[in-house]
């Protein structure tokens, strides 16, 4: 029997489970891309895909935090 292979997972897929570990390592990664974008050489289309992966970033949190299924007592930030 072989397990899932966790390197190939799609964090777009139904079945993603995120910890707080792993939101915790999400929230961090906000403040770095503001960091790389505050750059003045940082060429505009590098920038706006930085944007979109700030804005990805902020749903996966959002969608943790607001998540029905979530364990009571957690963190509600």
């Amino acid at each position: 029997m072989r397990t899932p292979n966790w390197n190939r997972c799609n964090p777009a897929c139904a079945n993603i489970s995120r910890t707080e570990t792993h939101i915790d390592r999400v929230r961090e990664q906000p403040a770095q891309i503001d960091a790389d974008c505050a750059d003045p050489h940082l060429p505009y289309p590098q920038r706006r895909r930085l944007g979109q992966c700030r804005a990805s970033r902020e749903k996966l949190i959002q969608e943790h935090v607001t998540s029905p299924d979530r364990v009571a007592g957690k963190d509600s930030t």
